[in-house]
């Protein structure tokens, strides 16, 4: 059904304007794409037969016809709290990199990290501009939610065993080392590094989804051509859904909880033809026609002489 293939872009419009709008009272507080269903699915506090028929009006802006279903979400505000002001700076947070005025690139961190006796954190090459530039936590520029300071990226743009960036702590030492976001007032604790193999699970904590995310690993050492024209070489692919702000995000396995290990950091999204080798499509599905690239943690402590 065409109206499938616009449901990833119709969610990330929704999302992309949910806290610009929520100021004003709008009345979404998450929303997801049911693939299987064909359909947007947007969580609002009420529902009732009048208030839907208003919902779908102010989507209708936003996204056109695209067929959507309500359910009910808690009182309306964006995402979930790792979308917030949060101190101490963990993996799963959104930060935003401001590259000039008026643009900036948002992203996620993935884990807090020392360079030499500096501390900061990692995040993604491409969401971290330039070297000297500041990213907050999450979107605002007070100088109280200043998070770190771009200062060494890996060679994304041309070609590189990684898209990745180390940050200098900017937050005054409120940074937690081998923690990621779980839930509000939860935490994971990376107790290692893990290689997974074709086929296992792995986790995903993104900026850009309120859950948790989830797929398997389809392509173990995978060279990904980008539409600028950079490659990056031995990427693990994965089938779970990547969205724009999940850029940097920490992408783990499981132990005993709170336990998890670090498998590397989530860059981005690629269809299979442009990935060699290119997954089994029919054993590993993909998430919305695409695989989630994942830069490898041991080529990133290469790339950018970080420890975690």
């Amino acid at each position: 059904m065409e109206s499938r293939g616009l449901l990833p872009e119709a969610q990330r419009c929704v999302s992309d304007h949910m806290q610009e709008l929520a100021l004003s009272g709008y009345p979404v507080s998450v929303c997801y794409a049911d693939e299987r269903a064909g359909t947007l699915v947007a969580g609002v506090p009420r529902l009732r037969p009048d208030l839907a028929v208003r919902y779908r009006e102010l989507l209708g802006e936003l996204i056109g016809d695209t067929p959507v279903r309500f359910t009910a979400w808690g009182l309306a505000r964006r995402h979930a709290e790792k979308n917030e002001h949060n101190r101490p700076v963990i993996g799963g947070l959104l930060i935003n990199t401001a590259l000039s005025p008026g643009n900036s690139e948002q992203g996620t961190v993935c884990v807090a990290a020392d360079r030499g006796g500096q501390l900061g954190f990692v995040s993604t090459g491409h969401t971290a501009g330039k070297v000297g530039k500041v990213c907050y936590q999450p979107n605002r520029p007070p100088k109280t939610y200043k998070a770190g300071r771009t200062v060494v990226i890996s060679n994304f743009g041309t070609q590189a065993y990684s898209d990745s960036a180390f940050f200098s702590d900017e937050t005054g030492g409120q940074l937690a080392r081998n923690r990621i976001w779980k839930t509000t007032g939860t935490q994971y604790t990376v107790t290692g590094v893990a290689t997974p193999a074709l086929g296992d699970t792995v986790y995903m904590q993104g900026a850009e989804d309120p859950g948790e995310r989830q797929g398997l690993i389809s392509v173990i050492s995978a060279t990904v051509t980008f539409d600028d024209g950079g490659i990056l070489d031995d990427q693990y692919l994965a089938n779970y859904l990547s969205l724009s702000g999940d850029s940097g995000a920490p992408v783990y396995v499981k132990d005993a909880d709170p336990n998890v290990r670090l498998v590397g950091l989530n860059v981005g999204s690629t269809p299979p033809g442009d990935a060699n080798p290119q997954p089994n499509q029919h054993t590993y599905p993909p998430a919305s026609g695409t695989y989630a690239v994942i830069s490898k943690w041991t080529r990133i402590e290469t790339d950018l002489g970080v420890t975690r």
